[in-house]
């Protein structure tokens, strides 16, 4: 099975898209940057790196955060329950392979940046943390349509590669985080008529 799945989920405004941009600057101070502290990788706040370095930010908390969601999903009827999981992430040029912290199913939607994205297989068992690629097999690799939203598994290793530009900006759904499904079989079989943003 695909560890990336096209939804048919309703493609956003112009002016979402771009309140979706303009949001993740002016929310600047609430961005964190996953980073090593110690044996751990972390969500910091990512202070002066912001939109500087190479790495991957999240927004994953603010205060307008349940507004500015219904606004950017207008005119569609919406599961109001479940906006305070739909967050703003940015991933600046390419990212190593790796596994996410906290979260094994996303929606993702990618509002602005070209990149692709890629699964790995491994020997070792997965687990939070970076992977060198050596270490890697390549076993599926997507190049992400703009403003489209995919069911994604987060419990298998990727990485970013090719950016064609400086960052790839989207909106990702916490599916783990409202714990409507078992695993990344269930959410794919079950997603599509499930409400869970979509109405």
């Amino acid at each position: 099975m695909y560890n990336c799945i096209k939804l048919s989920w309703p493609k956003l405004s112009d002016s979402a898209h771009e309140r979706i941009l303009n949001g993740f600057v002016s929310h600047h101070n609430s961005v964190t940057q996953v980073r090593k502290v110690g044996n751990e990788y972390k969500h910091v706040p990512a202070g002066e790196n912001f939109m500087k370095s190479t790495g991957y930010y999240h927004l994953m908390h603010w205060d307008d955060q349940i507004e500015f969601n219904k606004k950017i999903l207008e005119p569609h009827n919406i599961n109001y329950d479940n906006l305070k999981h739909l967050t703003i992430q940015q991933s600046i040029n390419e990212l190593r392979p790796h596994v996410d912290i906290a979260r094994k199913l996303t929606v993702i939607y990618v509002v602005d940046g070209s990149a692709d994205t890629v699964f790995y297989a491994t020997d070792n068992n997965a687990s939070i943390g970076v992977y060198s690629k050596s270490a890697l097999t390549e076993i599926q690799r997507f190049n992400l349509e703009l403003h489209t939203w995919y069911a994604f598994n987060n419990s298998v290793i990727h990485s970013v590669d090719n950016c064609q530009k400086n960052a790839r900006t989207s909106l990702t759904l916490n599916v783990s985080g409202i714990g409507l499904f078992k695993d990344y079989i269930d959410m794919v079989n079950n997603i599509e008529n499930s409400n869970i943003l979509f109405k």
